[in-house]
């Protein structure tokens, strides 16, 4: 149990009050918030006399949420699941840190109740032997042991819902918005994929996991199941639910959403079920446990429009218009970029883009002075729709690249829309097409078209940190887990970066991309007119 002050924050917001109550309950809150069963914060002593209390005394810090434990620089926590602990199966093996030596973790010996105990008040383990003194020596009362250890015998001790006799079950889930051809594209590149997964899965079954490289080889097969929405989003959560009761998932990976989806976020934290780089337009989630995201879309784009102007990157107006489509995406984002105008001083108006004020957009981007800036939150579409139009020279114009991107696959500006801007969340596309060399190697060798750059090297390269995270993993398979390894493998440098600029996810952090450039083109090429720009 390393001091490890860049976890607190994850745990602190997940957790309700302390809560009297069975053994498991007190025990959990005392393993993953440091609270006591009579409500006083855990203390610890650790090394050189250094005392820890409350959060940044509990055992999760450092064993973390599945208690497989993991590696903090050169300092190694080792699992205390349930059956690395106790007795339960044999053997019991984990995948700690491939940069470790063989990064290979075997149980050696199962405690009792009482050794247990022992070792954990006074810092000696079932050897007589003084353990690593990074971890730290817990003056726990008999109640409060007991409700620990009554904890730590069900910690990770059975597979997660969605795990069964030689398969791991997944899904992918498309809100209504979605386009049909959209859907099938994503659609065809997972199928794929798992295709051939459970094609290589058929070889390494007929292997014995013997040495490092094969003990890293998952051999269940993957099943995914294409969760589609309908109707209303107030009935998106009963849709999930009743999906998740036919068929329990290991995971939500990929996905696509143009609209606002905040109940497939709220569904994975209340069934505590990872969802990994689910493709989103706009996310506006300030803590998350299990939803990990690529990019938080058009909020990342309003987020680094306002750090340019703050900057000075972004000459200050006297006056910003945003323009949206009519729909809750729009109000959304307006409203997002219109509180840091505000925190920036800077004056600012909202004008809706349909077909009765149609009129009215175009004289005012017609009108526009030096001293204006006009945000455009609208797609293909609405481009399409306000036509040929007379822009002043001087007229200074931004568009969501998210928006453009990823919903239209966007490539050029035309006409007098050349003077526009974009906001522009990816690698510049001579280093992402080095960055993507792998995606379009498979796109081609599957006989796909790359019609999407975006969604599908999303889709792609989720299914990649997968694949790597379910090998880690080993026979390990508790959901909290996959999140952690997940993160270990963004952490430490993921060779296929994607789209992004410098993506990386650490425990606290649910959005890999925090960085984008504003780009003008050129000639029919993207140049880009300001270094990167990460958001404050």
């Amino acid at each position: 149990m390393l001091k490890k002050f860049t976890l607190v924050a994850l745990f602190v917001f997940h957790f309700p009050s302390v809560v009297f109550g069975d053994d498991l309950t007190v025990g959990k809150q005392l393993y993953e918030k440091g609270i006591l069963p009579n409500g006083a914060p855990l203390v610890g002593i650790g090394a050189s006399g250094l005392t820890l209390s409350g959060q940044e005394a509990a055992c999760a810090n450092c064993h973390r949420l599945s208690g497989m434990g993991g590696v903090e620089g050169k300092a190694f926590m080792p699992p205390i699941a349930s059956h690395f602990l106790f007795n339960p199966r044999e053997p019991a093996l984990a995948v700690t840190d491939p940069s470790h030596p063989m990064g290979i973790t075997v149980k050696s010996h199962a405690y009792g109740d009482d050794n247990l105990t022992s070792m954990i008040r006074t810092g000696i383990n079932f050897e007589g032997r003084t353990v690593n003194p990074v971890m730290p020596r817990y003056a726990l009362d008999d109640v409060a042991m007991k409700s620990l250890v009554a904890y730590l015998h069900q910690l990770s001790a059975t597979p997660s819902k969605g795990v069964t006799p030689g398969e791991l079950h997944f899904a992918t889930v498309f809100t209504p918005e979605v386009d049909e051809s959209t859907k099938r594209l994503i659609k065809n590149d997972i199928e794929a994929f798992v295709q051939q997964h459970n094609s290589n899965m058929s070889t390494a079954k007929r292997h014995r996991r013997i040495g490092f490289d094969r003990l890293r080889r998952e051999t269940s097969n993957w099943v995914f199941h294409f969760w589609e929405l309908k109707g209303e989003s107030s009935t998106w959560t009963n849709q999930l639910e009743d999906y998740y009761k036919q068929q329990p998932v290991f995971a939500l990976v990929s996905g696509v959403s143009f609209a606002p989806a905040d109940s497939v976020h709220d569904f994975c934290e209340n069934h505590q079920t990872p969802c990994l780089f689910r493709s989103v337009l706009f996310s506006a989630q300030t803590t998350s446990r299990y939803n990990l995201y690529f990019s938080k879309g058009m909020s990342l784009d309003a987020h680094l429009l306002a750090t340019g102007l703050k900057s000075g990157v972004i000459k200050k107006p006297k006056h910003v218009i945003q323009i949206h489509s009519e729909n809750v995406l729009g109000e959304r984002v307006t409203a997002e970029l219109g509180n840091r105008l505000d925190s920036l001083n800077i004056t600012h108006h909202n004008m809706v883009l349909n077909a009765d004020n149609l009129s009215v957009v175009r004289q005012t981007l017609h009108s526009l002075k030096s001293t204006d800036l006009v945000v455009c939150w609208c797609d293909q579409t609405d481009i399409d729709a306000l036509g040929k139009i007379s822009l002043p020279k001087e007229a200074r114009i931004y568009f969501s690249g998210s928006l453009l991107m990823m919903k239209n696959g966007f490539k050029q500006f035309t006409g007098n829309w050349q003077k526009a801007r974009l906001i522009y969340p990816y690698e510049l596309p001579e280093k992402r097409l080095r960055q993507l060399s792998s995606f379009y190697s498979w796109v081609i060798g599957n006989q796909f078209k790359p019609v999407n750059e975006v969604l599908q090297s999303d889709t792609y390269i989720s299914l990649l940190i997968l694949q790597e995270a379910i090998a880690e993993m080993v026979d390990n398979l508790y959901k909290d887990y996959l999140v952690e390894r997940v993160e270990n493998i963004m952490g430490m440098g993921f060779d296929y970066w994607g789209m992004y600029s410098r993506p990386s996810l650490g425990p606290v952090e649910r959005y890999a991309n925090r960085s984008g450039y504003i780009v003008k083109f050129t000639a029919k090429q993207l140049v880009a007119e300001s270094d990167r720009i990460v958001e404050e």
